[in-house]
């Protein structure tokens, strides 16, 4: 699918459309954050100074996420951790106390004399 929409997009410009025109049409990818650069790009003429401001946004975005996955998969990757251990020494696992005062029948007391 996203091959067919990058070729959908490719055709659209070779046949006059302009590039928010071709971004448009894609079902599968996402260009809701590009069209507001591509759109006043083409028409002030700016269209590859925008490209570039784009690609620095996106690049900031991706590095903040980084940045919170570094911070938060180790706690995540603890807690896992943790519980596993709980749950492997039987912690996790309620046992049920012997009861006592209670006599326990063996086959030998039920035997006919």
């Amino acid at each position: 699918m996203l091959r067919r929409d990058l070729s959908t997009m490719i055709a659209a410009i070779e046949h006059g459309a302009t590039l928010t025109q071709a971004l448009e049409a894609p079902r599968m990818i996402d260009t809701r954050r590009l069209l507001p650069f591509v759109q006043p790009g083409e028409a002030g003429g700016t269209l590859p100074h925008m490209l570039l401001h784009h690609a620095g946004v996106e690049s900031e975005a991706i590095d903040l996420f980084q940045q919170r996955l570094a911070a938060w998969l180790p706690r995540i990757l603890n807690v896992c951790a943790v519980v596993w251990l709980i749950v492997s020494i039987g912690v996790g696992q309620p046992t049920r106390a012997p009861e006592i005062g209670k006599k326990t029948f063996t086959a030998k007391d039920h035997a006919c004399s």
